[in-house]
This record gives C-alpha cells, structure tokens and sequence, in this order.
C-alpha cells in the first residue's frame, strides 16, 4: 500500500476526518504534502488550518524516523502518511484532485506524480517548496537548463526560506512575482525569550554530529589550548556518528529534545553556535534567534541572510574552520552587557520577521490566485 492513516486526532479516526473534508461545502481544497514533516512545519500548517477554517486543507506526509511527538496535534489535523517513492495517484489516498497543491521534494516520485496529476487534470496552483540556495555546481547549471526546459510549467510558484533562496529562483529562471519568501518558521509560542535567564553563559549547538554541520570543525577547537576552557560552556545536543570523538574529548552530550525542551536549553544560553559546511537555511538559527541568542554561523548557512548583522547580534564565520570557530568565541567573549544585550533586542527583531503567520498569510495569497 502506498499510504497509511496516522494515529486518532482527539479521538476522530483520521480517514473519516479526511473524508469530512471533502464533503464540506468549503471554499477551497488545499494538499500540503510535506517530506519528513518537522515540528517547525506543523506550527505553520497549524496557523493556516486556524487562519482559514473556511477551506479544506489535508496533509500528506512521509515519515523519515525523526521522533517528533504527537505531530499530528502540533498540525491541527492527522496525517496522512504515504511512502514517497510509490507511483500514486489522488484516487488511490481516497482523494479528489485539490485546487492548490504544496509540495517538497520533487524528487520523490509520489509527490512529484500527485502534483503532475493535480495540474494536468484540473490546472491546479501548483507551488513547490525549495530551501537550496545557489552554489555554482555544475550539477546547479545542468539542473537550471533542465528546470527551464521541464519543470517550470509545472510550478505557478517557489516557496523559499529567505533571500538567498529568491536569488537561486532567479537563477533557475522563475519570474520574481513568483517567488515568495518565509518557508521557513519556529514557533514563537514555543521558542521565545520569556523567562530567560540573566547570567546566560552557555554556547549551544543544536543537531546532528556530523561533518556537514562542521562537528569535526568543533573537536579540532576543543583540542585546542583556547578551546580546553570551553569545554564546559558548549552543550552539545543532538547525535550522530561524531558522538564517540565528542565523549573522548571530555563533552557532555544530550540527546535529541522535544521543541520545549529545547526551547529552554535556548534561552539559558548567549549563543547558538553552527559552523556548517552547508545549511540551505538552518530553521535552529531562527528558533536560537527568538530565544533572544546571539549567532555564531558560518556563511554557509543559509539564514544568516535574513537574521544576522555581523558582528552585532552574531558573528558570520567566513568557513567551517576551527580558526573561525575561535574567533567567533573570542569575539562573544568580549562583549560588554550592553552590546549582549543589543544584540539580542536585533535577534528578537529579525527573528520576528519570520513566522507561522506569516506562512500562513502567504498561503492565503497563493488560494487567492485560484479561478473561480
């Protein structure tokens, strides 16, 4: 079978609740098909689904293993859990054919085959949810010429995190009327700076101990003389293959966190730190950033665009290096308590730029593109 019913939503079975929707004389139909479906994503379909209780909106998930609790009541609504990789069509979830349909992942042919289907058989919005960013690959170039050629028919829009995602839509040859920002938002009602501590003297780095996001680049620091003195002052939280080099290096790891959890661990800390080799966005740079956290990224990471001023409310370094890893601290280190605080005032008003509202608000704008 290509899906599954999710878990009961405050006790309705949750095909039943899908086929309510579809008999509700409601303005208009909305599939959000969503790879993976984090907790950051179901705060934004959350706000839409409360935004607009006149349409219908369903979600179609995969699930890939992360243990986010009880997503479907962060969502709003069940989840209808499909296998990506299944040649389906709407008929076979028990579905019509949706006025807008919201996909990631291209790639994967069930998203890529019910999106193919919505705009043959009924011309439906198409809208396809991108959060890469333009590195001058050759892969890139060939995927701009085949882009053009196939696939920008299909899409009426591209849903991207920031700026730097509106100028890899450019590149790709998408018209920039038909390119919309704020893909990307934590929840202010979860990771806010309520409550934060005053001596807030901890760095934090939030996800997987892996070389992409530059975890290697972090144990050749605390290997260091400087970095000897900051092994108490970084918590680690999250796992991965790096977590076994991390322990022989004297750290105290923590596992993965539920959202408010981690929202705590945000907010007694003056810092996120993420030397990533490559972050298309990084949704933990904004979740640190409502938390009221100053910002040790690299220019790789992709949000920096939108939420950093360097050297004011964080430290863009300029590679994943633990020379910059150094200068980054070193730079923390000094601030006075009127530049910390400074600093974060900025990270709370850029972060506010960014929301489920905002995400919600955009979707609106996309129905409204909807014949009549």
């Amino acid at each position: 079978m290509g899906w599954c019913p999710s878990r009961t939503f405050l006790g309705n079975d949750a095909q039943s609740f899908f086929l309510s929707q579809l008999t509700v004389g409601k303005s208009k139909y909305i599939a959000i098909l969503w790879y993976g479906l984090p907790y950051y994503a179901a705060s934004c379909i959350s706000a839409a689904i409360r935004a607009f209780p006149d349409h219908r909106i369903v979600v179609i998930a995969t699930n890939v293993g992360v243990p986010y609790k009880d997503i479907d009541i962060a969502c709003g609504a069940p989840v209808m859990w499909i296998d990506s990789m299944a040649d389906l069509k709407w008929s076979d979830l028990g579905l019509d054919i949706p006025d807008v349909c919201v996909i990631t992942s291209w790639n994967h042919r069930a998203y890529s085959a019910l999106s193919i289907e919505a705009k043959k058989n009924k011309n439906a919005v198409v809208v396809s949810m991108v959060d890469n960013y333009f590195h001058g690959t050759l892969k890139q170039w060939a995927g701009a010429l085949y882009f053009r050629l196939r696939l920008r028919s299909l899409f009426d829009f591209m849903w991207v995190p920031g700026r730097r995602g509106r100028r890899f839509m450019r590149f790709l040859g998408m018209p920039d009327s038909r390119i919309l920002e704020g893909l990307y938002s934590a929840s202010p009602a979860v990771f806010h700076n309520s409550g934060a501590g005053v001596n807030r003297d901890k760095v934090v780095f939030v996800g997987q101990f892996i070389y992409r996001k530059g975890v290697d680049k972090i144990l050749d620091f605390l290997n260091t003389n400087a970095g000897a003195s900051w092994r108490n002052r970084i918590r680690m939280i999250g796992h991965g293959p790096l977590t076994e080099g991390l322990l022989a290096a004297g750290m105290r790891l923590e596992p993965f966190m539920q959202a408010e959890e981690l929202a705590t661990a945000y907010r007694g800390a003056r810092a996120l730190l993420l030397p990533s080799q490559m972050d298309h966005w990084g949704v933990v740079v904004h979740e640190a950033a409502l938390c009221g956290c100053l910002i040790l990224a690299t220019k790789q990471c992709g949000a920096v665009d939108d939420l950093v001023v360097h050297e004011v409310n964080g430290y863009i370094m300029r590679e994943s290096s633990s020379v910059e890893i150094a200068r980054a601290l070193e730079w923390l280190d000094g601030l006075s308590a009127e530049q910390m605080s400074e600093g974060s005032r900025v990270s709370l008003s850029k972060a506010a730029d960014f929301s489920p509202r905002r995400w919600a608000e955009t979707l609106g704008r996309i129905t409204d593109t909807v014949a009549v």
